[in-house]
């Protein structure tokens, strides 16, 4: 395992994996995500190449109404194993839209076999716009899953506007 910046957090054995940047930076071209069921997504799930974080792609989601957008990766290969016994946290980087109407952007670790997990909301009010920032949630959100299992990632919101998502981490917490 690599340590990051903080000496408390180390990177989880998914990243040291070659699960990985493919799926959670999008270098696969969005592979590795799908778009949620009809009802659940009315937005737009895109992979270009002209606005990356890092690498050839992102994940451009967009709302032209103020219902749900949302993409996951329950894909073959996307899963990651946690342990119950341990706490974990998130990490993404985020392109916020000038246009962007919700206040919140909605990742959430779920366990594969079922639609349980847990929800990281993240307020992007305060947020600069069109340019890419790194949002980390250890100081405000640490988690212990209830159940030891394969997770997938899922992000969403519920107004108008666009986002992009690039490199998207999650942490075992020391």
């Amino acid at each position: 395992m690599s340590k990051l910046n903080n000496p408390n957090v180390e990177v989880p054995a998914f990243i040291d994996m070659e699960v990985s940047h493919e799926i959670y930076g999008f270098e696969d071209g969005g592979l590795g995500w799908d778009v949620a069921w009809q009802w659940d997504n009315v937005g737009e799930i895109t992979y270009p190449t002209n606005n990356p974080a890092t690498g050839k792609y992102s994940m451009k989601m967009e709302a032209t109404s103020d219902q749900r957008c949302r993409a996951y990766n329950k894909v073959s290969g996307s899963y990651f194993n946690l342990d119950s016994s341990k706490s974990y946290t998130i990490e993404f980087k985020i392109w916020i839209d000038s246009n962007y109407t919700d206040t919140n952007i909605f990742p959430e670790v779920i366990l594969s076999d079922q639609w349980v997990g847990e929800g990281f909301w993240t307020s992007v009010e305060g947020l600069p716009r069109d340019q890419w920032i790194t949002v980390n949630k250890e100081e405000t959100k640490i988690w212990n899953p209830d159940v030891s299992g394969e997770y997938f990632f899922s992000f969403r919101f519920q107004k108008i506007g666009i986002a992009f998502i690039d490199d998207i981490k999650i942490y075992e917490i020391e």
